[in-house]
């Protein structure tokens, strides 16, 4: 059963909390500090281009905004 679908509790990261408010759903955020590792992860055999780095600089900025 997908939330929202009917009665369910899901625990998840802010992240994943703040895209799915949109919809409707009651949120109720835990008041601890639990730590979790966001990873980028790139292919090392191939070129990337300015637009990776782009996205790399503005999640890291999101991330240090909270």
């Amino acid at each position: 059963m997908r939330a929202g679908q009917g009665p369910s509790l899901d625990v998840v990261d802010p992240f994943t909390a703040d895209f799915y408010s949109a919809f409707g759903l009651a949120l109720s955020a835990i008041e601890l500090d639990i730590p979790f590792r966001i990873s980028i992860i790139v292919n090392n055999r191939s070129a990337t281009g300015a637009a990776v780095g782009k996205v790399i600089e503005a999640v890291t900025d999101l991330i240090v905004q909270d």
